[in-house]
């Protein structure tokens, strides 16, 4: 069986090493990146099935990534799982409509919360998932 590949960006090494590991021990495929150069480059090297993006990833916003993400690569079914340390996410992620962006997280979480997560919105990849069927 192929595993899935989770794409995992995030700025900080420690948490990016820590969500890798537990990804991993539940049986996917884990690519990382800490910064949005290594994130255009590994989306593109390694196509994920889903990416699990900080928001307020250095460089760039995490919006705007997921603009890149949809409409500069052309990747528009793969889903993404927004993570911030911003207690503001929650707002912000209602006001996002057209994205790729299926569920968020706020910093710190539970590392069961985000396999779960990652678990629904793989299964359900590919029905439609909208803000009020998130996993």
């Amino acid at each position: 069986m192929i595993k899935k590949t989770i794409l995992v960006a995030d700025s900080n090494k420690y948490i990016l090493s820590l969500i890798k590991e537990n990804i991993e021990l539940s049986g996917y495929r884990v690519v990382t990146a800490y910064d949005n150069a290594s994130l255009f480059q590994k989306i593109i090297s390694h196509k994920p099935d889903l990416i699990i993006l900080d928001i307020l990833l250095p460089g760039i916003n995490g919006l705007t990534l997921n603009h890149f993400i949809k409409n500069v690569f052309k990747i528009k079914s793969v889903p993404i799982i927004a993570i911030s340390g911003d207690p503001d996410l929650k707002y912000t992620f209602k006001k996002i409509n057209d994205t790729n962006i299926k569920d968020w997280l706020q910093k710190p979480f539970d590392v069961e919360v985000l396999l779960n997560k990652i678990k629904c919105i793989l299964k359900n990849k590919k029905k439609s998932i909208t803000k009020e069927s998130i996993c």
